[in-house]
């Protein structure tokens, strides 16, 4: 009964920060629209809406390296879920307050790494991979977002007009579109993320080869 009460509690917090992070990140994602007028704020923001829905459907990606790739699973219990989700939403709240862009994806994630070091202490949190898959793509992705804008600008500047533009979003659509099929190139399952994904069930083991 008492595991039944938690586990509701942690699926209210967990819809609680999806609704911080709808008002958080939409404004980020929207804002440029807005502004210049190329959307009216309603349409921006239903627009965003329906686009998160659709994408949450396409891939898992983002929610494997959040649920495997950063902590020990075995440690990872409900009262841990809730404290991470808490922490998520405290700092979407707070970031929101003051005007600061942040990412709610590594609010959670910092959640999950300070709720699981209290629990289980230090030895539960995978240090290489939070390194290399939350650190340092942070670090570097402002700079590259930087360089492709710099490189879109003079693309579509130099050809000039409505051409360059469309020009321009068909090699943007282009390479998105192959970036997502070679993304779809790793499945994500219970193979890779864990038993629960997967009602407990394990994958079955491959039989030995016979012997010539």
């Amino acid at each position: 009964m008492r595991n039944d009460v938690v586990l509701v509690l942690v699926v209210v917090t967990a819809l609680a920060f999806d609704f911080t992070n709808g008002f958080h990140d939409t404004g980020n994602a929207m804002a440029t629209s807005i502004a210049t007028g190329a959307l009216p704020p309603r349409v921006a923001v239903a627009l965003s809406g329906l686009l998160n829905l659709v994408g949450a459907f396409l891939s898992l990606a983002v929610a494997a390296t959040i649920a495997n790739g950063l902590v020990n699973t075995a440690d990872v219990t409900l009262p841990v879920v809730a404290a991470g989700l808490a922490g998520g939403i405290i700092w979407n709240l707070i970031t929101w307050l003051f005007g600061i862009p942040s990412s709610s994806s590594h609010a959670l994630i910092g959640g999950v790494i300070g709720s699981t070091l209290a629990a289980a202490g230090g030895s539960a949190v995978l240090w290489k991979g939070l390194v290399s898959k939350v650190v340092i793509p942070a670090a570097l992705s402002p700079i590259i977002a930087a360089l492709v804008a710099a490189l879109s600008y003079w693309l579509a500047h130099g050809i000039g007009g409505s051409l360059g533009v469309f020009i321009l979003l068909a090699v943007l659509v282009g390479l998105s579109g192959a970036i997502y099929w070679r993304s779809r190139a790793t499945k994500v399952d219970h193979s890779n993320v864990n038993d629960e994904w997967s009602g407990g069930v394990a994958p079955a083991e491959p039989e030995p080869a016979a012997a010539a």
